[in-house]
């Protein structure tokens, strides 16, 4: 079964031979692509999905949004406690929808949500909690989205990190003259006055 493709009007659709239901030949077609190449590299994707499973997923248009809605009343609300679902109401009304709830939730990237987490770290200034906070309750939410909702097939979120901060440096020690005194009477070393002097006078 090869996987072909054909214009109809503005645009291309893909076709492959799916198995026969009472020796009758049938086809499984989709189009509404720009160009051949797109429908073809669809059609390859659709075609290795069905070698597999012996059917073709077609995943909602639910939106981010309604799909958090949804987690936070079915999910987050049986499997949590008070405090935590107070946490995780505020990151969805007030981080979540709002920044993120347009989308559709099938079209969410790793790149486009690290890109959203860089932003509210590095840019909106955000502690690092918080954003550890905000990227459990998406982590959470879209592994639900997989099993059982069926609503995406990879959860994005798991490949995306906390961004580092430039003042997040190892903190430099200062050490005090008496630890310095302390090391040096330990290697039994000379020069300890000469050392004292200097830092006195500094």
């Amino acid at each position: 079964m090869k996987v072909n493709a054909r214009k109809r009007g503005k645009y291309w659709q893909y076709y492959f031979e799916a198995a026969k239901i009472d020796g009758k030949r049938k086809r499984v077609i989709k189009g509404g692509f720009k160009t051949k190449k797109e429908a073809l590299e669809a059609g390859t994707r659709a075609k290795a999905e069905y070698d597999i499973s012996g059917q073709i997923t077609k995943l909602p248009d639910i939106s981010v949004h309604d799909f958090m809605c949804e987690w936070f009343e079915k999910k987050a609300k049986i499997q949590y406690k008070s405090a935590t679902l107070r946490k995780y109401e505020s990151i969805i009304n007030n981080h979540i929808n709002k920044d993120l709830g347009k989308f559709k939730l099938k079209s969410l990237t790793p790149i486009q949500l690290q890109d959203y987490i860089n932003y509210k770290y590095l840019e909106e200034d955000y502690s690092k909690s918080h954003i550890a906070h905000l990227m459990s309750c998406l982590n959470l939410a879209f592994t639900y989205a997989i099993l059982p909702c069926g609503y995406i097939k990879n959860n994005p979120m798991l490949y995306v990190k906390i961004p580092r901060k430039d003042q997040e440096e190892t903190p430099k020690k200062i050490v005090s003259f008496q630890e310095i005194e302390t090391i040096l009477n330990y290697f039994s070393l000379k020069g300890l006055e000469e050392i004292k002097l200097v830092w006195e006078v500094g």
